[in-house]
């Protein structure tokens, strides 16, 4: 009796990996299916069933060849894996739901200073700093109770030396157990983090913040110093329009910023006649060439002119293009009063002793009348010369002589001076 044979009949697997154990499976399959008289097979069905062993034959070649290829491509998956997992620039970390580390890779062992077989089963807030650990609370809740990627900053401890403390980005996501054995949580999702070390950026942050804080307190004592100045502390935009100015013109010249604000300066406070020289020198301003001490008037609100002396500085932005000018100026309206005031003083002064110095020098007088002839040519009695050039005055008496010649009756030669004296 003649049996055909197929290609899956006469072996039911690879070769490769088939060893003694195998090879007894197949031999009792054989002989529980029984054996067959080969001699009786016919030259044609010989022939056809070693055809098919070889064409099978040439099948497992194949399969087991495919299967090494698999194993190539397998191993080479497993290292991109080490590389992509255990060598990633950020730590991974699979947390149960009972808090517990279920894997983590290289990095993460490294950040905390541990051995990766000892994060193992190991609670991940153990290597949270005691005062952050309740921001790893939340997160954990948040994550279960919404399903939704979860961020925090908090701070890790690293046990490679005692008291280490770095901060780190946690970015938790929710996964479904991978886990296989008796401690598998099977159907339970698992925690996924991902710890990056951003000490680095913490610390600029903080330079930064430290920086901020300065030039805020900088910026806070030089508004103190604008808004106390008794100086006109103003800053015109390169239009000559008004941005802003502090308290002090405000009570000098009676406006009030916000009545004014964005207004032309010169066309505001300025007369007609000092306006044109006040914005040539606005344009020369801005060029570069800065003021130092021009003094023109400004116009208060009630029509009071003050005299103010100017200083000024262009003001740039980051790329260091003109965006403004800083002004300063200083109320001079008493000095120059005062200067005014001592000017006429001193003309007077000098016109004073320029009499004196007359009444000092050669006096044309007349030898009979005793007049006193002036730098016009006229002739003036004594006192009337002497009473205009000086500030003194004359009280008009009569001298014992003069009275005993004149009035002889009256004033006797006994009461003249020096009567009775013997010689």
């Amino acid at each position: 009796m003649t049996t055909q044979h197929s290609g899956r009949d006469v072996a039911a697997g690879p070769v490769t990996g088939s060893g003694p154990t195998l090879r007894q499976q197949a031999e009792e399959q054989v002989r529980a299916r029984g054996t067959e008289d080969l001699a009786a097979l016919s030259p044609e069905a010989a022939q056809r069933l070693l055809h098919e062993l070889r064409v099978h034959q040439i099948e497992l070649e194949l399969q087991n060849e495919e299967l090494r290829q698999a194993q190539v491509e397998l191993e080479t998956a497993r290292a991109r894996y080490f590389d992509l997992y255990d060598l990633a620039p950020v730590g991974y970390v699979t947390i149960s739901a009972q808090g517990l580390i279920r894997e983590a890779n290289l990095t993460a062992a490294t950040l905390l200073g541990v051995a990766r077989g000892d994060l193992v089963q190991q609670r991940l807030s153990h290597y949270i700093l005691p005062k952050d650990q309740d921001i790893y609370y939340r997160l954990r809740q948040q994550l279960f109770a919404t399903g939704t990627p979860q961020v925090c900053e908090l701070r890790l401890l690293r046990y490679t030396a005692p008291g280490a403390v770095f901060w780190a980005r946690l970015e938790a996501t929710v996964a479904p157990s991978v886990l296989v054995g008796p401690d598998a949580d099977i159907g339970v999702p698992a925690c996924r983090v991902v710890l990056s070390d951003i000490a680095v950026r913490k610390q600029a942050e903080e330079a930064e913040a430290r920086h901020r804080e300065a030039l805020r307190h900088e910026r806070d004592f030089a508004e103190s110093l604008v808004q106390m100045a008794q100086a006109i502390v103003l800053v015109l935009d390169t239009a000559g329009r008004i941005v802003r100015f502090n308290p002090y013109l405000e009570e000098i010249a009676g406006y009030r910023l916000p009545d004014v604000q964005g207004q032309d300066w010169c066309a505001t406070f300025l007369p007609e006649r000092d306006q044109p020289r006040s914005r040539e020198l606005f344009l020369q301003a801005l060029g570069g060439v800065q003021t130092r001490g021009h003094v023109n008037t400004i116009v208060t609100q009630h029509g009071r002119e003050r005299q103010i002396e100017w200083y000024d500085q262009t003001l740039t932005d980051a790329a260091g293009a003109v965006v403004g000018l800083l002004v300063v100026g200083q109320d001079i309206t008493g000095r120059v009063h005062m200067e005014r005031e001592r000017a006429q003083l001193i003309d007077e002064l000098q016109a004073a002793l320029i009499n004196i110095k007359t009444l000092r020098g050669l006096l044309p007088i007349c030898a009979s009348c005793k007049k006193i002839r002036d730098d016009q040519g006229y002739w003036s009695q004594v006192e009337e010369y002497i009473s205009k050039h000086t500030e003194a005055e004359f009280t008009h008496g009569i001298c014992p002589e003069c009275a005993q010649r004149l009035y002889p009756q009256s004033f006797p030669p006994s009461m003249a001076p020096g009567a009775g004296q013997s010689e």
